[in-house]
């Protein structure tokens, strides 16, 4: 890729710095060499998902940088996009307290052959306390799209049930539209939340997500210890994930493999997220397992993105994405929110 562009590079390093950061009280730990071996590692890690993750973007930006790209202007389409992700909706949060949010697109921009449009989520009173921001791109001529963000930074606005109105509406469109699959890459607390509305593991990254939760329960050892009912759950889902499943010394969860992700019994992100829930629970060991967790997930939506992604998604070849039958199953029920 263009080896002048600033900016990609700014980028590739903030990851890695925020990744080295998330996992800073175990570096710590480490000497000299081998933090500065993670380090190396991390940078070729964060660099080659970069690459893959933007390949055709980056193709792209050669060409506008080659005088060889023009389009029309694509906030024109702002009008059209505001139709899909402007709802408005009022609900309850946990303490009981009703507000009314509503999200409203005002920006729509492509860069190479990424479609991105940004949004802002408000209040009865105009203010702001969220965002959302979603790519489209293309797969051998059939349309994806990639949540990128939908944040309520205020927690007095959270749980209303606002994300997931706005998440049911824009996937109804989605379908009717024939795209093929859902990509979500998750922040705060979305490893959580995307759990628990159905999504999958992105095939292609499932070692990474699930070395992500396993490095993540290491941090809680003392909630996820063998003996206490969380660790012994949390074992058992890992030991339908991994070959060679055990804890080393230190009850750091290690394993030489993972497994066929098409195995019967392969567990979905929901299951992890889900470790401890009771019905109504504020607070429980999933949710703190899966805080702050950068994964790859994915929806199936048609016949045409199953063959994309050549994921599990559909084993039954039936053309039917979560019917009842293996990976085809959806998340717990709603009620668990």
């Amino acid at each position: 890729f263009p080896s002048h562009d600033k900016v990609i590079y700014d980028e590739i390093e903030g990851r890695v710095q925020e990744r080295l950061d998330d996992r800073r009280y175990e570096i710590d730990l480490m000497s000299e060499n081998e933090q500065i071996r993670v380090e190396e590692q991390m940078r070729e890690m964060v660099t080659n998902e970069y690459i893959d993750d933007n390949r055709d973007d980056l193709a792209e930006r050669i060409r506008i940088e080659e005088g060889s790209y023009s389009e029309n202007d694509p906030q024109e389409l702002q009008p059209y996009f505001d139709e899909v992700y402007g709802i408005s909706h009022t609900g309850k949060n946990p303490d009981g307290v009703e507000h009314t949010l509503t999200s409203t697109i005002h920006e729509v921009s492509r860069d190479g052959n990424n479609l991105y449009i940004r949004g802002s989520i408000t209040t009865e009173d105009n203010e702001e306390v969220g965002e959302i921001a979603r790519r489209f791109f293309q797969k051998d001529g059939v349309w994806n799209v990639e949540h990128e963000v939908l944040a309520i930074m205020d927690d007095d606005y959270k749980g209303t049930g606002f994300g997931q109105e706005i998440i049911k509406q824009s996937e109804a469109w989605y379908t009717a539209k024939g795209f093929g699959f859902i990509e979500v890459g998750t922040a705060w607390d979305g490893a959580r939340h995307w759990a628990r509305a159905g999504y999958d593991f992105r095939p292609d990254k499932l070692e990474q997500n699930i070395s992500e939760i396993a490095t993540n329960a290491g941090m809680f050892s003392n909630m996820f210890n063998p003996d206490t009912p969380a660790g012994k759950q949390f074992d058992s889902l890992m030991g339908r994930a991994v070959n060679d499943y055990k804890r080393d010394e230190y009850g750091r969860p290690t394993w030489t493999s993972i497994k066929d992700i098409k195995s019967d019994d392969f567990p979905i992100p929901a299951d992890f997220a889900n470790i401890g829930y009771t019905k109504g629970a504020r607070d429980w060991a999933g949710k703190q397992l899966m805080d702050g967790l950068r994964m790859k997930y994915v929806k199936v939506l048609t016949a045409e993105g199953q063959k994309l992604l050549e994921g599990p998604i559909d084993l039954d070849g039936d053309g039917l994405v979560y019917d009842g039958t293996a990976r085809e199953k959806p998340a717990p029920s709603r009620g668990n929110k």
